[in-house]
C-alpha cells in the first residue's frame, strides 16, 4: 500500500487509512506542507514555512453499549457475521432474487453465532410466506418464529430488481455525541502531547480525531455553535498542549478546527478509502 500524499510505502491498512484521512484534512484546510513523513511517535511529521509540526491521529469511538453491556463495535461485528450468513442463504432462494430485506430490531442486540442457523431459517421461512401472500411487511410471531421474534420487531421486503445486501435498522441510527465522549477521545492523547513537547522535537503539536464510517465510529452532524458551547471540552483542550485539534467527519468530508472551532468543507460524500486508492 502507498501513502495517498507522498506515494511512500506504508506497512499496514491502519497506517494507509491514517494517510488517507490526513490527505483529505490537509486538502480541506488548503495546506501544502513542504515536508511530510509517516511515523509512529507522533503519527506524522509536517514542515511548512520553517515550522515543524507533530500530528497525532486517533479515531472516535462511541461509548454506547447494547442491552447486555456489550460495546456497540462488538455488536456491529456480530451483525456482520449474521448478515453474511443471511445473504449466503438468500442467494440460494429463487423467490428472493431482486428482493431487499430490512430488519427492524427490538434493540441493539443480535443472536450469538450458535443461533445464526435457526435465526436465518426462521427469517427465510417468514420471507417466503410474505412473498407468497404478496405482503411486504410483517411482524414475526413467537409461535412460528421463536428466535426471530425475540430479536426482530418488523421485517420489510422491497422489490428492487437487483442484488442488495439485506440490512438492519442500526446501520442508519443516529448515535449522537456528547461532550464527555469527545473529551474521552481527546484526553488519552494529551499525555503524549506533553512528552513530545518536553523532547522539544516540534514547534507545535496537532491532534486529528477521525469520525469514520462504522456506526460506532461515527459522529453525526454537529455545529460550530455546539462545539463552542462545550465549556469543559474547550478548557481541556487549552490544557492539552495541542496547538490545533481537528475533528474530521469522513462520511461528510468536513473538518472542524480548534481553537475557535471553525468548519471547513461543504458536506459531500466522498469515495471510500478503497475506491480512492484505485484512482
Amino acid at each position: 500500500m502507498s501513502c495517498p500524499i507522498d506515494g511512500s510505502v506504508v506497512c499496514n491498512r491502519k497506517k494507509h487509512a491514517e494517510c488517507f484521512y490526513v490527505h483529505r484534512v490537509l486538502a480541506l484546510l488548503s495546506l501544502q506542507p513542504a515536508l511530510y513523513s509517516c511515523g509512529e511517535s507522533p503519527d506524522f511529521s509536517l514542515e511548512s514555512d520553517g515550522k515543524s509540526t507533530g500530528l497525532e491521529v486517533t479515531s472516535f469511538r462511541s461509548s454506547a453499549k447494547g442491552v447486555d453491556g456489550k460495546p456497540r463495535r462488538a455488536i456491529e461485528e456480530e451483525w456482520g457475521h449474521l448478515q453474511s450468513k443471511i445473504m449466503s442463504e438468500v442467494e440460494k432462494v429463487p423467490q428472493l432474487k431482486g428482493i431487499h430485506g430490512f430488519l427492524n430490531f427490538h434493540a441493539l442486540d443480535v443472536p450469538n453465532r450458535r443461533q445464526h442457523r435457526q435465526f436465518v431459517t426462521e427469517l427465510l421461512a417468514l420471507s417466503l410466506r410474505m412473498m407468497a401472500t404478496d405482503s411486504l411487511k410483517a411482524n414475526p410471531n413467537k409461535r412460528e418464529h421463536h428466535l426471530l421474534s425475540h430479536y426482530v420487531k418488523t421485517l420489510t421486503l422491497e422489490r428492487v430488481g437487483c442484488y442488495i445486501t439485506w440490512e438492519w435498522d442500526h446501520i442508519a441510527a443516529a448515535i449522537g455525541v456528547s461532550e464527555v465522549e469527545l473529551i474521552t477521545a481527546i484526553t488519552p492523547k494529551a499525555s503524549k502531547a506533553v512528552s513530545y513537547l518536553e523532547k522539544d522535537e516540534f514547534d507545535e503539536l496537532w491532534l486529528l480525531v477521525v469520525s469514520e464510517h462504522r456506526l460506532s465510529q461515527t459522529i453525526p452532524r454537529i455545529s460550530v455553535e455546539k462545539l463552542n458551547s462545550y465549556e469543559t471540552l474547550n478548557k481541556e483542550l487549552q490544557k492539552s498542549g495541542f496547538a490545533k485539534v481537528l475533528l474530521y467527519q469522513y462520511m461528510f468530508d468536513v473538518v472542524y478546527e480548534w481553537p475557535g472551532w471553525k468548519k471547513f468543507g461543504k458536506e459531500k460524500f466522498i469515495p471510500t478509502i478503497d475506491e480512492y486508492s484505485k484512482r
